[in-house]
């Protein structure tokens, strides 16, 4: 076996990794590693993270994956976690196939004085990286488990949820924009949302259009809701072929002030609607137990509500010198 690191791919090759069995059949399950997320996460950061995937081959062929993009001394994906992916391996390629990965992280974290890793629970890694002169803070994503039935779904709900998701079904009017309603006007509206939220733009325009666009490839979706027929708020969804993401949103401060919960029956509409979509996880992102900053403690407990899952994630701190 073999692993090398993306920029010493030859163009062939990746090309034959684009269409082979690990990317199309395990790879695109889940919406971070879609040609529209990275695009949107590459022009959204700039140049401020490098391409450090590194892929190993058997006999020519790509059996495992690891997706980075690091910054100065942190491995990471974009300051997400790391994540392996892997065709069905037996035991001894799965052995063989992470000790040569292994290896070559190594190697990465000596040539680039690597400090900081992060990566979702995997054993194989948790061996290796978790030495007694290292240490580590856990962070949490929370996770919608969309195999279970939709009742169940909403019984694991935070029980003021559940009155909250009831309230938007009385008063809330819900819009979808998808590739088979792709109305750009409203989505300009829930950009202009967005900005008003804000206070500002707060990212380029390159941004909006490579999110316009993954709507067009049925590579995400956006769900708007009117209260008397005005915007009032928006959710947009990351697709992958098993895994969903909520990626950004805004709701109207004010109405929000005054106690009015907007957001809950939209995403939970969301979450419904990639369940429909025969989707096996809705990913509504990460949560932390040690945060001073009271916006985002807030943001963080709204998103612990809808889990009925919670995915550990290790960040790793070296010591060594």
């Amino acid at each position: 076996m073999k692993a090398i690191v993306w920029d010493k791919l030859e163009n062939d090759v990746i090309l034959k990794y684009h269409q082979s069995l690990l990317y199309n059949d395990v790879v695109l399950k889940n919406y971070q590693f879609t040609e529209s997320t990275i695009s949107y996460y590459q022009a959204y950061f700039g140049d401020e993270y490098l391409n450090e995937t590194i892929i190993i081959f058997e006999n020519f062929e790509p059996i495992m994956v690891c997706y980075a993009y690091s910054k100065q001394n942190c491995f990471s994906f974009f300051n997400d976690s790391i994540a392996i992916l892997a065709l069905k391996l037996n035991a001894e390629q799965a052995f063989l196939a992470y000790k040569t990965f292994l290896i070559k992280l190594d190697e990465i974290i000596k040539q680039k004085n690597i400090k900081n890793i992060k990566w979702k629970s995997d054993c194989f890694l948790n061996a290796h990286l978790l030495a007694e002169n290292t240490k580590f803070k856990i962070e949490q994503k929370s996770i919608v488990n969309l195999e279970i039935d939709e009742t169940t779904i909403f019984s694991r709900l935070r029980k003021s949820y559940k009155s909250f998701v009831n309230w938007g079904r009385k008063n809330l009017v819900l819009i979808v924009i998808n590739t088979d309603n792709s109305n750009e006007i409203l989505f300009n509206d829930f950009r202009a949302l967005h900005i008003e939220v804000a206070g500002k733009q707060t990212r380029s325009d390159l941004t909006w259009q490579i999110q316009w666009d993954a709507i067009k490839k049925n590579e995400a979706f956006l769900i708007l809701c009117y209260l008397n027929d005005k915007l009032v708020g928006g959710s947009y969804i990351l697709l992958g072929k098993q895994i969903a993401y909520y990626g950004v949103a805004a709701y109207n401060r004010e109405l929000m002030a005054e106690k009015m919960p907007l957001g809950h029956y939209n995403i939970y509409s969301a979450i419904l609607i990639c369940k429909e979509l025969g989707l096996q996880y809705f990913d509504i992102g990460s949560i932390f137990n040690n945060n001073d900053d009271t916006k985002e403690n807030d943001i963080f407990y709204f998103k612990k509500g809808f889990a009925n899952i919670i995915e550990i994630i290790s960040n790793l701190e070296n010591n060594n010198e």
